[in-house]
């Protein structure tokens, strides 16, 4: 039997991009100002994570048994950069009691998949869009 990859498979290390395409004259002017591009990267991500991790809550929340996997959502408010890339983690950690988020959200034999974490994601688009723009409008305006 072939394995079935699901639309919210997230599990596996995997990621969701994020550009900041239309904030290069934002960008500039914060450079402009004396502000650290990487610090005005960072807190524009922070603050993007927001829409996404309430999301996650509220669909954890009506499916509260035990507390174990609403416990093992980590929304980690640090940010990595590898190369040229900014990570922020954010997603349920398996180890910790986060497995049945997996098998919520891609399902089992038994249980219909919801896709929560991929719809999470894929609805808040123009609010990660609007709170990046925001996060650096307040730097700005901090700098000025």
């Amino acid at each position: 039997m072939a394995k079935r990859k699901g639309k919210g498979n997230f599990s596996h290390h995997g990621g969701v991009s994020l550009d900041f395409y239309g904030f290069q004259e934002l960008l500039e002017k914060i450079t402009n100002a004396g502000g650290n591009l990487e610090d005005a990267l960072s807190r524009s991500l922070q603050a993007s994570a927001k829409p996404i991790e309430n999301d996650l809550r509220e669909f954890m929340s009506k499916h509260h048994q035990t507390g174990a996997t609403i416990r093992s959502f980590e929304n980690v408010h640090s940010v990595d950069r590898v190369g040229g890339y900014v990570y922020y983690k954010l997603g349920f950690d398996k180890k910790k009691g986060g497995l049945p988020a997996l098998y919520l959200d891609i399902g089992t034999p038994t249980i219909k998949p919801s896709f929560f974490v991929y719809y999470a994601f894929k609805n808040n688009v123009d609010r990660v869009k609007h709170e990046q723009e925001q996060a650096l409008i307040e730097l700005l305006e901090e700098l000025m």
